[in-house]
């Protein structure tokens, strides 16, 4: 991954530039990142590169357990299928790209969401390149979680800021 997208502490871009660079690097029509909604228990799309359908996947919801992405989080493991259509997991019934590999997005032992990406349907991804997606999606993770955890620390120096300035 490259160092711009490690050293981003915009949460919201750094996912931009890993679905891109993702899309770019595997050639496929599209890819997604989900994250995992504590307050819900569902993930929610933050990121998406691609053709209209990868797009339309913007501020998508899925519950964990349901879909490529959500059986990715419940199992915390690899799922792919050459064509999500024929696949009982699959909550979509008519994608633009119907193959496709998703992995989980781990930090600190955690699930904190999923990397999807998808092609045309019978794509069958190969194991160098489920390895090569497990890879990204670990440095992806920390690049999100540091994102995260910057973005929490500001909140919190910018409230204790505004606490020292009223009293």
């Amino acid at each position: 991954m490259g160092r711009e997208i490690a050293g981003t502490l915009d949460r919201e871009r750094a996912a931009q530039q890993i679905v891109a660079s993702l899309q770019a690097l595997f050639r496929v029509r599209g890819a997604v990142i989900y994250r995992v909604d504590a307050s819900s228990g569902t993930l929610v799309s933050v990121a998406a590169a691609g053709d209209a359908a990868a797009e339309g996947w913007a501020a998508r919801v899925v519950p964990v357990g349901q879909g490529v992405a959500g059986c990715v989080v419940a199992s915390r493991q690899v799922v792919w299928s050459a064509d999500v259509v024929d696949d009982p997991r699959s909550t979509t019934r008519a994608p633009t790209s119907r193959s496709v590999l998703g992995v989980p997005l781990l930090s600190r032992g955690n699930v904190i969401g999923a990397i999807v990406v998808a092609d045309d349907a019978g794509r069958a991804y190969t194991m160098e390149e489920r390895r090569l997606l497990l890879s990204f999606a670990a440095q992806a993770a920390v690049a999100l979680d540091n994102a995260r955890r910057f973005e929490e620390s500001e909140r919190r120096r910018y409230a204790a800021e505004a606490l020292a300035e009223v009293g």
